[in-house]
């Protein structure tokens, strides 16, 4: 029960961090032209949730984890308003989508090899 009010903790406080982060620290940090500053801010949120998330599994499978993590900062850091700009002058304006997708199919197969693990 603790693991799913975890879940739905991380599903509600973290996302709503980010925007708040999107939205009020960023343009602060753009008027100044202090980009590199947020993508540090970004970075270190991004850790935080994985981290938090993912806690006492990492140990078990490193190189899984350290895949979603890396899908994780592909997404946020493409979506990113500072970066996707950019992506659009190659055609790559829309990158984050198959980004999110190939994320939420290694959430699924997180899950699946924890069900497995639980009825084991």
């Amino acid at each position: 029960m603790s693991r799913l009010i975890s879940f739905v903790f991380c599903a509600i406080f973290f996302p709503a961090c980010y925007f708040l982060l999107l939205d009020y620290i960023r343009p602060i940090l753009e008027e100044r032209t202090l980009n590199a500053v947020w993508w540090l801010v970004l970075g270190g949120f991004l850790a935080t949730l994985f981290g938090f998330q993912f806690r006492g599994a990492v140990v078990k499978r490193p190189r899984f984890f350290a895949l979603g993590f890396l899908l994780l900062c592909a997404t946020a850091y493409t979506y990113d308003p500072t970066i996707n700009p950019r992506l659009a002058d190659f055609g790559l304006k829309w990158i984050w989508i198959p980004l999110l997708f190939c994320l939420f199919l290694w959430l699924y197969s997180y899950a699946m090899a924890e069900s497995k693990a639980g009825k084991a």
